[in-house]
């Protein structure tokens, strides 16, 4: 048994989504200001609907990276009463070993992804805010987990790391 291991956030990771949702934001606002210089008449509101998906991907991306940057505390720690998964805005906290089911390493994007299966997957989705709610629910449909550790998240061995949790759920 092991006492305590922590592995922190993987600081050195670059913000693709939201530098892509940035610039989308940025140049849709920009083609908009434009048509409105351009025409007389006013724009539909369809038109600033479209701003809303780049706009509400550039925030949360931030604020995601923020807490993947900034956050002292923005880490996986597996002791001796479960994992604790505090890596992104969407983590699901302290998990005890009796929640955990299964533990598997997937592949998709071209990286591999650790899924820590839960036993009961709804309790870890109380409590929490709408996006972040709705986002959980997208990855247990997806992946049949809220909990989603990707390669990039972390400076460790994916592989390892699954046979640490798997050797301690034991």
């Amino acid at each position: 048994m092991i006492m305590s291991i922590t592995i922190p956030s993987n600081k050195k990771r670059f913000p693709i989504v939201f530098v892509i949702s940035f610039l989308l934001t940025v140049g849709g606002a920009y083609n908009i200001t434009r048509e409105l210089h351009d025409r007389t008449e006013q724009l539909s509101y369809w038109t600033y609907l479209v701003l809303l998906f780049p706009l509400f991907y550039c925030i949360v991306s931030f604020l995601e990276f923020m807490k993947t940057r900034f956050n002292k505390n923005a880490a996986l720690t597996v002791s001796e009463t479960g994992v604790n998964d505090n890596l992104s805005i969407f983590s699901c906290g302290e998990i005890p070993w009796s929640d955990i089911s299964n533990v598997e390493i997937k592949r998709a994007f071209n990286a591999d992804f650790l899924v820590i299966q839960l036993i009961n997957n709804d309790k870890y989705l109380t409590g929490k805010n709408i996006i972040i709610k709705n986002t959980l629910r997208k990855w247990v449909k997806k992946w049949g987990s809220p909990i989603i550790i990707s390669e990039k998240r972390v400076d460790y061995n994916l592989t390892e790391l699954k046979e640490i949790i798997l050797k301690e759920k034991l």
